[in-house]
C-alpha cells in the first residue's frame, strides 16, 4: 500500500538489529502528524503501520505471522491485529523518547516475556487549529449564565476554540494574554473562569473579549514547541433578581402588619436584580400594578378585596413578575416572580355546655362530640371545620376512648392522614358501651384543627437576603398560622350497683337474720353492691318496703319470698336487681340434759326432760335397742338401763336433721362432807390430801371413795400435787360421792401462796476496773425477781437489779431479800464481792479467713486477734490458748493441720494475774483447703467412639469437687465430664474447681479433638474425558468422602502421588483405583474408584453463504456444525467458551469441539473466518440517503443501520457544502436530526441542502467510509 509522507517533517531514526536479539530498540519519529496519509488517498488520516515502518527501518521484514505488536501503556490507539497505529488517538506529544514504546511479541524467540523488539514512536507537538472566527476574529462566543441557586463564574472549555480532527495534544499549556481584572483563572489547564460584572445603564450588553495562547512542547528532533492563539467573547446574561416567596397568615394582616404600601423592588421582596427590568401587569389579578414602572402594592387592600368576595378563601397566591430583556442573541431574557400567599387563619372554637350521662342507661346510643362545639361566626358565615383531613380527635383523659376513632398521625398527610381508618371529624363515641360503673367518670377529649386546614404549605417560604449569602435562600416550611384546639368534656355518672338478678335460693330459717344484699349475685367488675340510704328493698308481692337486714318470720314448713332492690344516685342514675328465695322451717329437737335418778325412783317421760320447745314430730333411740315411733319415751328406773337416750327430728329442705340427748344415770347417795372455804397453804408443801381440808358435820364420816372435779368438770387427782405458783392461786374443787342420781357433793376453796426464792449465796471476785455487773445474775439457783437488795455503805435497790460498778461500789456482802407472802415467810441470799487485777487478752475476733497455702505454718494466733487500740495483748506464761469446743489447751504458735475443704477453729485466749484477775478473748478463724484441678493436655476421640469421662483423662490427682465447661455451652454440675463423640464438638474443655473461701479458683484444660469417622465415600463407577491432560482422582470421590487418604492402582499396587493421573498416558479403557482413609483414632475405610475413558469424534464446520460482509453481523451461531452439541473457543487450547452471538472477525481463527452426553469434548477443529470489509464492492452500505426533519416519524434521523452494533467505537462527522463540520457523533450521542451539535452554531437547525459524512469504524481493520445525503424540511 502506498503512503504519502512529507519527508521534511518525518525523521526516520533507525538502528539495524540482528533478528535474533531480544528487546532491541528502534525509534521512528513523526514531527507533524496532521500530514500523515496512511492509505495514500491524499486525505491525511494520521495512521502508520508498525509492521511496515519497522521493516522499512531495519530492512528485516516482519508480519503478523511472526508475532504481534503490543502497547504496554494501553493508549488504545494500536490495532494489535493489523499493527495500525492511529496517531490522532494519542492524547499527548512525546516528552520522552520512550513515551510511546511498543513491544513486538514473538513466543518462538525464547525472549523474556516474549519481547523480541521495542519500537519507540516519537510524536511531535500539535497545538491544534483555531475554530472559525466571527466578528472581531472571535473563535468562541459564550454566555455567562447566572445559576438560579448560586452565582458562580462560568466555566468555559477552551478546547472548544480548536477544531477536533485531529484534536490538539492535551499536554499543552493555556496562557491568558491580557490583563483584565474580570479574568479570574484557567482551571485545570482547560476551563476559563471569568466574571463579567453588571453595569447599570448603557451599554445594555455587558461583554468582554479575552485572548489566549495554547502551547504544546516537543522534543528533538522535532520543534521544541508549537502554539495556537484564540479569542473568546463572554457576554453577561441579564439577571432579574432573586424573587422571594412569602407566606402571610390572615391574622398578621388583621393585626395591621401589612397596612402600609410596600415596594416590590425592596430587598425584602426582590434581591440583586438588574435595574433595566419592567413589571408586568398581565398576570396581576389585583390591579395593584398600574404600569411597567409601578412596583408599589398594598397587601391589606388585596386582602380586603379577597375577604369581601370570599370570607372562606382558604389560601390565595398573588404573583408579581419582573422581567429583564436580553440585548444579545447569545443570552436569553430573564424574569423573576415575587409571590405572596395569604392563608386563612383558624378561628377559635370551644365547648359551652358539658352534658352528663348515666351508666347502663338504655337511652345511651352514640354521640358526635363535634356537635358539642360552638364555632365562630362572622357576618353570618360560620367558621366550622368538618373535614377529616387536618383535623384530629384524641382522648386526653378518661376511663376509655368510648370507641373514638382517633387521628394521631400526620394530620394533614394526603397519603396516611388517619391513624384509624374509621376516623371522621364528627368525633363519634359510643355511649352504649357505658354498661358498668367501671366506665363512669369524666371524659376529656381534644379536637384539633391544624394550621394547614385551610391551606397546606406545598411550597416553603423562600427568602433571599442581600446582606447574607444571597444565592442560597433561607427556607421556612413552617405554616404562618397556628393550630386551634379545644377540650370537649362529658361526664358519665356511676350508678349505685344493685347486684345481679338472683333466683332459686334455698335457706334454712336458722340463718336469720339475712343480709339481703349478701344473697345477690355480683359482677366482679362492678362489685361491691351498694348498701346505703339510696338503696331500697320492696316485696314484689305487696310493694312493702323490706329492711336489708331481713328477719325471717316464723316459718311453717317452707315459704317463698320475692324482693326487688332499687338504687338511685344524687344524679338520678338508677339500678335494680331481683331476689327470689325459699325459707324452710328448722324442726326443734329441744335441748339436751342429764337425768340422775335413783334406782327406786318413779317412771318418767324423757320428752318432758328436754329443754326448750321441742317439736313433737321426732322419735327416740337409746341403749339396748331402745326406739320409739313418736316423741314419747317412758323410762322406768327399776327395769330400764342407764345411758344416752337420743331424740331426733327429721330434715326439711336445706334444714338438717337435729337431735337432743338425755344422759340417764342410776345410783345411791354417800356423805361427801361440808362446803369449806378460807383455807391457806404455802407452796413449800408439794402435795396435800384434799379430804383433810374438808370440814364435816361432826357426825358422818366423809367417804374417801368419791371423785374430785373442778368447776369445768375436769377430774382432780387426790392427793393433789400443788403446781408452780406465781404469787398466789385459789383453787375451787367439788367432791362428789355416790351415783345413779343419788350423789352427794361438797365444795372446797383454798389458796396456795408462792414461797419466795432468793437464790443461792455466791462469791464474786473482779478487778477494780472491771465491768459493771448485775449481782442478781450471780445468784445460784432460780431466784425470783420480786426482791430487793441491801449492802455496804447504805447500798439499796427497789427491785431485783443490783448493778455493781467496781469503780463506784465497795467490796462486801450484798443481800437479796424476798418479802413474806401469805402463809410463806421471807427469804434471803448473799453475794460476797472482792477485787483483783487482769492481764489484757485482746478483743473477741471473728470472720478471719485463710487459705492453707497463704501463710507460714505454724502461725502466731495472737497476731490474728483484734485489740481495743490502746492496750497491748499480754504475752507470757499467764496467757493460755484453749479450744473453745473441747477445752483442750492449744500451743501458740499454732501448727494448722491439713484441712479437707475448710475447717473452722474456735479458740479462747485466757489470761490471769497473780491476783487471780483474768481476761479472755475468743478467736474464730477459717482455714480453706486449696484445690487441685489436675493437669490438662490434648485428647483425641473418634466420632463413633464410646462415651468418655474427661475427668479420667486429667493428669495428676485432681479433686472431684469441680465442674466442666466447654464449647457450645457445654457444662456439668459436678466432676463427671462425660462427652459422647457422636454429638460433642472439638474445643477446649475446662475443668474448674470454684474458689474456696480465701483460696482462688483453679482449672485444667483438655484440648479435645473429635476425629471424624474414617470415610472413603462410596464405590464409584464413572467416566473420564479423553485428552492430553492431568486430572485428580480426588475429584471422582463421592461428596461425603474425606480428602485425607491416598490412592493405590489396583492393577499395579502402586501409590498414586497426590492422586494425580495422566489421562493421555492411560489411553482408552477402564481403570480401577483403591482409595484408603486412615486415622489413629478411627481406623481405616476404603472405596473403589472405577472410570472409563472413551474418545469423542471431532466435528466439521461449513458456512451456507457464498460470502459475508462485516456489516452483515454474522456470528458463530450462523455456522453449521456437524454435531448437535458443540462448544466454540478463541484458541486451540484453554480459554472460556465463546457465546454463539460472537461476531465473526476477518482472518480470525475460531475452534469448535463436539460434546458427548457426559460433557466430554473432542479435539478442537479450527475455522478461519473470511469477512469482507466495507470497502468491498459486494457489501452494501446501510446509511440512509435522506433526512426530513418534520416529525412525521419517517426519516427524522440519519439512520446508520447495523453499523453502531458492528463498530461500537465508531465516530461520524457531517460537513456542510463549505466543508464546515456541523455534527460530531458516536454511540453516546443522539442520531443526527438536522441540527448542529458543534461550533458556534450549536443547537441551530441546519438549512435544506446536501451534506457529507465520514464514518470512522475505528476497529483497526475497516477503512472509513464516506457519502452524502439530502436534508429537507
Amino acid at each position: 500500500m502506498g503512503k504519502l509522507y512529507l519527508f521534511l517533517t518525518l525523521l526516520l531514526c533507525s538502528t539495524v538489529t540482528a533478528f535474533s536479539q531480544c528487546a532491541e530498540v528502534e525509534t521512528f519519529t513523526v514531527c507533524d502528524m496532521t500530514v500523515v496519509d496512511g492509505n495514500g488517498d491524499s486525505i491525511p488520516d494520521g495512521i502508520i503501520n508498525l509492521y511496515e515502518e519497522f521493516s522499512a527501518i531495519t530492512g528485516t521484514t516482519i508480519t503478523p505471522a511472526d508475532g504481534m505488536w503490543f502497547d504496554p501503556n494501553f493508549n488504545f490507539a494500536l490495532d494489535v491485529v493489523t499493527g495500525d497505529l492511529f496517531l490522532w488517538d494519542l492524547d499527548s506529544s512525546s516528552e520522552d523518547i520512550a513515551d510511546y514504546q511498543f513491544e513486538f511479541l514473538n513466543g518462538a524467540t525464547g525472549c523474556p516475556d516474549d519481547v523480541q523488539f521495542l519500537f519507540n514512536v516519537v510524536l511531535g507537538p500539535y497545538s491544534g487549529t483555531a475554530a472559525s472566527t466571527t466578528g472581531g476574529g472571535v473563535n468562541l462566543q459564550v454566555c455567562q449564565t447566572r445559576d438560579r441557586t448560586c452565582p458562580q463564574p462560568t466555566l468555559i472549555d477552551l478546547y472548544e476554540t480548536l477544531l477536533s480532527n485531529p484534536s490538539p495534544h492535551l499536554n499543552g499549556t493555556w496562557e491568558y494574554l491580557g490583563s483584565s481584572s474580570n479574568f479570574i483563572a484557567i482551571s485545570q489547564n482547560r476551563f476559563l473562569v471569568v466574571d463579567i460584572p453588571y453595569q447599570e445603564g448603557p451599554p445594555l450588553v455587558d461583554e468582554e473579549t479575552f485572548d489566549f495562547r495554547y502551547t504544546v512542547e516537543g522534543i528533538s528532533p522535532c520543534v521544541s514547541e508549537q502554539s495556537t492563539d484564540v479569542k473568546v467573547s463572554v457576554v453577561r446574561e441579564p439577571f432579574s433578581g432573586y424573587a422571594n416567596q412569602i407566606t402571610i397568615c390572615e391574622s398578621e394582616i388583621l393585626a395591621g402588619n401589612y397596612d402600609m404600601d410596600i415596594n416590590l423592588r425592596d430587598d425584602n421582596f426582590l434581591v440583586d436584580e438588574d435595574i433595566e427590568g419592567l413589571w408586568s401587569s398581565n398576570n396581576d389579578s389585583t390591579g395593584q400594578i398600574s404600569g411597567p414602572a409601578d412596583s408599589v402594592i398594598n397587601i391589606r387592600e388585596i386582602y380586603d378585596e379577597l375577604y369581601a368576595t370570599n370570607q372562606r378563601f382558604g389560601c390565595e397566591s398573588f404573583e408579581f413578575t419582573y422581567s429583564v430583556e436580553s440585548r444579545s442573541s447569545v443570552c436569553q431574557s430573564k424574569s423573576s416572580t415575587v409571590t405572596f400567599v395569604i392563608m386563612e387563619y383558624i378561628r377559635p372554637f370551644e365547648q359551652e355546655v358539658v352534658p352528663e350521662f348515666c351508666v347502663d342507661d338504655e337511652s345511651n346510643t352514640t354521640l358526635d362530640l363535634y356537635d358539642l362545639i360552638n364555632f365562630s361566626n362572622e357576618n353570618g358565615v360560620e367558621y366550622d371545620y368538618p373535614n377529616n383531613i387536618c383535623t384530629g380527635w384524641e382522648l386526653v383523659s378518661g376511663p376509655s376512648d368510648l370507641g373514638l376513632s382517633e387521628n394521631l398521625g400526620e394530620l394533614c398527610s394526603l397519603t396516611d392522614f388517619n391513624s384509624d381508618a374509621f376516623y371522621t371529624s364528627r368525633g363519634t363515641i359510643f355511649l352504649s358501651s357505658l354498661i358498668s360503673n367501671a366506665s363512669a367518670g369524666t371524659y376529656v377529649f381534644r379536637f384539633t384543627v391544624k394550621d394547614s386546614y385551610n391551606c397546606v404549605v406545598f411550597h416553603p417560604e423562600l427568602i433571599y437576603s442581600e446582606s447574607g449569602d444571597d444565592c442560597v435562600p433561607s427556607v421556612n416550611a413552617e405554616h404562618p398560622c397556628s393550630d386551634q384546639s379545644t377540650l370537649v368534656t362529658i361526664i358519665v355518672n356511676p350508678a349505685n350497683y344493685a347486684g345481679e338478678d338472683t333466683a332459686d335460693l334455698e335457706i334454712c330459717e336458722t340463718e336469720s337474720p339475712l343480709v339481703l344484699t349478701d344473697l345477690l349475685e355480683v359482677n366482679a367488675d362492678e362489685a361491691p353492691i351498694y348498701v346505703g340510704p339510696n338503696g331500697v328493698w320492696t316485696n314484689t308481692a305487696n310493694g312493702d318496703v323490706v329492711d336489708n337486714n331481713f328477719e325471717i318470720p316464723t316459718i311453717t314448713d317452707s315459704q317463698l319470698f320475692n324482693f326487688e332492690y332499687n338504687t338511685v344516685t344524687e344524679n338520678g342514675c338508677e339500678d335494680s336487681a331481683t331476689l327470689s328465695f325459699t325459707v324452710y322451717e328448722q324442726y326443734d329437737p329441744g335441748e339436751s340434759g342429764p337425768l340422775a335418778v335413783c334406782s327406786d325412783a318413779a317412771e318418767v317421760d324423757l320428752f318432758t326432760l328436754l329443754g326448750g320447745t321441742p317439736d313433737t314430730n321426732g322419735t327416740w333411740s337409746g341403749p339396748d335397742g331402745f326406739t320409739t315411733t313418736d316423741n314419747v319415751a317412758l323410762f322406768t328406773p327399776e327395769t330400764s338401763v342407764e345411758g344416752a337416750y337420743i331424740y331426733t327430728v327429721p330434715a326439711n329442705g336445706t334444714c338438717l336433721e337435729a337431735s337432743a340427748t338425755v344422759d340417764v344415770t342410776l345410783g345411791d347417795a354417800i356423805y361427801a362432807g361440808e362446803d369449806t372455804t378460807g383455807v391457806e397453804l404455802c407452796n413449800t408443801m408439794t402435795t396435800v390430801d384434799l379430804i383433810t381440808l374438808l370440814e364435816d358435820n361432826g357426825t358422818d364420816t366423809i367417804d374417801t371413795n368419791g371423785d374430785w372435779t373442778d368447776s369445768s368438770g375436769a377430774v382432780i387427782v387426790n392427793p393433789f400435787i400443788i403446781p408452780s405458783i406465781t404469787d398466789s392461786q385459789t383453787f375451787e374443787f367439788i367432791y362428789t360421792t355416790g351415783g345413779g342420781g343419788c350423789e352427794d357433793t361438797a365444795t372446797l376453796s383454798f389458796t396456795v401462796f408462792e414461797q419466795g426464792d432468793a437464790g443461792i449465796d455466791a462469791a464474786y471476785e473482779t478487778c477494780e476496773d472491771g465491768n459493771t455487773i448485775n449481782l442478781f445474775t450471780l445468784l445460784g439457783g432460780t431466784p425470783d425477781i420480786n426482791g430487793i437488795w441491801s449492802g455496804p455503805n447504805g447500798y439499796t435497790t427497789t427491785d431485783n437489779e443490783a448493778n455493781f460498778d467496781p469503780s463506784v461500789n465497795a467490796e462486801g456482802s450484798y443481800v437479796y431479800t424476798i418479802a413474806a407472802n401469805g402463809a410463806c415467810e421471807a427469804v434471803t441470799a448473799t453475794v460476797t464481792v472482792s477485787f483483783f487485777a487482769t492481764n489484757y487478752a485482746g478483743e473477741d475476733t471473728t470472720g478471719v479467713e485463710l487459705c492453707d497455702d497463704s501463710f507460714t505454718n505454724p502461725i502466731d494466733l495472737i497476731s490474728l486477734l483484734e485489740t481495743n487500740g490502746t492496750d497491748v495483748v499480754y504475752v507470757g506464761t499467764q496467757g493460755v490458748w484453749t479450744d473453745t469446743v473441747t477445752g483442750d489447751v492449744v500451743s501458740n504458735p499454732f501448727t494448722v493441720p491439713a484441712v479437707d475443704g475448710q475447717q473452722v477453729f474456735n479458740y479462747t485466749y485466757t489470761t490471769t494475774t497473780d491476783d487471780g484477775c483474768g481476761d479472755a478473748a475468743t478467736l474464730s478463724f477459717t482455714v480453706f483447703e486449696s484445690s487441685n484441678a489436675g493437669t490438662g493436655g490434648p485428647f483425641q476421640a473418634c466420632e463413633d467412639g464410646a462415651v468418655v469421662d474427661l475427668f479420667t483423662i486429667l493428669g495428676g490427682s485432681p479433686d472431684s469437687n469441680g465442674s466442666w465447661s466447654g464449647p457450645e455451652g457445654y457444662a456439668t454440675a459436678d466432676n463427671d465430664g462425660s462427652i459422647d463423640p457422636m454429638t460433642a464438638v472439638s474445643g477446649d474443655y475446662v475443668y474448674t474447681i470454684a474458689a474456696n473461701g480465701a483460696c482462688d479458683e483453679v482449672s485444667a484444660t483438655l484440648s479435645v479433638t473429635i476425629v471424624p469417622i474414617s470415610n472413603a465415600g462410596n464405590d464409584i463407577d464413572t467416566f473420564v474425558c479423553a485428552g492430553d491432560y492431568t486430572t485428580s482422582l480426588f475429584g471422582l470421590l463421592s461428596n461425603d468422602a474425606q480428602l485425607t487418604g491416598e490412592f493405590i492402582n489396583i492393577d499395579t499396587s502402586e501409590t498414586v502421588v497426590d492422586g494425580l493421573i495422566d489421562v493421555g498416558a492411560l489411553g482408552e479403557g477402564t481403570f480401577s483405583y483403591l482409595y484408603i482413609v486412615f486415622t489413629d483414632a478411627c481406623g481405616q475405610d476404603d472405596a473403589t474408584i472405577t472410570f472409563t475413558i472413551t474418545p469423542v469424534m471431532a466435528p466439521t464446520v461449513v458456512l451456507n453463504e457464498p460470502f459475508i460482509c462485516i456489516n452483515d453481523g454474522v456470528t458463530l451461531g450462523n455456522l453449521v456444525v456437524s454435531v448437535e452439541d458443540f462448544v466454540w473457543y478463541a484458541s486451540a487450547e484453554g480459554g472460556d467458551p465463546l457465546p454463539l452471538s460472537t461476531l465473526l472477525v476477518d482472518a480470525t481463527t475460531y475452534y469448535v469441539s463436539a460434546v458427548d452426553d457426559n460433557g466430554c469434548e473432542s479435539p478442537r477443529v479450527p475455522y478461519l473466518a473470511d469477512v469482507l470489509p466495507l470497502s468491498d464492492g459486494r457489501c452494501q452500505i446501510q446509511i440512509s440517503d435522506g433526512v426530513s426533519d418534520n416529525d412525521d416519524g419517517q426519516n427524522d434521523f440519519l439512520e446508520l443501520g447495523t453499523l453502531p452494533n458492528i463498530f461500537p467505537n465508531f465516530d461520524i462527522q457531517i460537513f456542510n457544502r463549505y466543508g464546515t463540520i456541523v455534527y460530531r457523533g458516536n454511540r453516546n450521542t443522539p442520531l443526527f436530526d438536522g441540527s448542529s451539535n458543534t461550533g458556534s452554531g450549536l443547537g441551530d437547525q441546519l438549512p435544506t441542502g446536501v451534506y457529507f459524512y465520514i464514518f470512522y469504524p475505528n476497529d483497526s481493520n475497516s477503512e472509513p467510509i464516506d457519502g452524502s445525503f439530502y436534508l429537507s424540511r
